[in-house]
């Protein structure tokens, strides 16, 4: 084979996968708002319930936790549904501070009256939640095991006073019904 047939070669496989690297990509929706965490699923973006609760710390210092108002999240998945999320993790901003990808914490919520809330120091409560860096500035979050019925928040570093929770809930098989 002459030397310009294997450049010719060689050019034709650099197109074709730029190509398919660039049609993949447009397959994968990405957010635009940094530490934004967004549901991921059927090829779009869907904004979950996000919220700012206050740090709470009971008197006596035993029990730190996050208030969440309403007992149930607005933002509802079947238990039969794959979940994952996108976060935007890096800014294009000059001099701006990355967040960290083991920062981000997935939690079970406690309904407790009119509220959820996220318990700090309560074993079991923090659940596994995997993270794949997608692309050069974006997260997929999803959880490290199947969720039970419930109420749920990601959360990223939630003891720093400030931490928005991004709820949701968990629906199990309607009353009546077996799964």
């Amino acid at each position: 084979m002459s030397t310009s047939n294997r450049t010719f070669l060689s050019l034709r496989a650099i197109i074709i996968t730029t190509l398919v690297l660039t049609v993949a990509a447009w397959g994968q929706a990405f957010t635009e708002s940094f530490g934004v965490i967004t549901f991921s699923g059927q090829g779009r973006l869907t904004e979950i319930e996000s919220l700012r609760p206050p740090l709470v710390q009971q008197k006596g210092g035993s029990q730190k936790f996050l208030r969440i108002p309403q007992p149930e999240s607005t933002s509802r998945f079947a238990e039969t549904q794959r979940l994952n999320w996108m976060v935007r993790y890096r800014s294009d901003e000059p001099n701006s501070a990355a967040l960290q990808p083991e920062g981000f914490e997935l939690h079970r919520l406690r309904v407790q009256g009119q509220s959820r809330l996220l318990i700090f120091d309560e074993k079991g409560v923090r659940l596994p939640l995997e993270s794949t860096r997608i692309g050069q500035d974006h997260l997929r979050l999803e959880p490290g095991k199947v969720l039970a019925p419930g109420e749920y928040a990601i959360v990223y570093q939630p003891q720093s006073g400030d931490a928005t929770a991004y709820c949701f809930a968990v629906d199990g098989p309607p009353q009546g019904q077996n799964p």
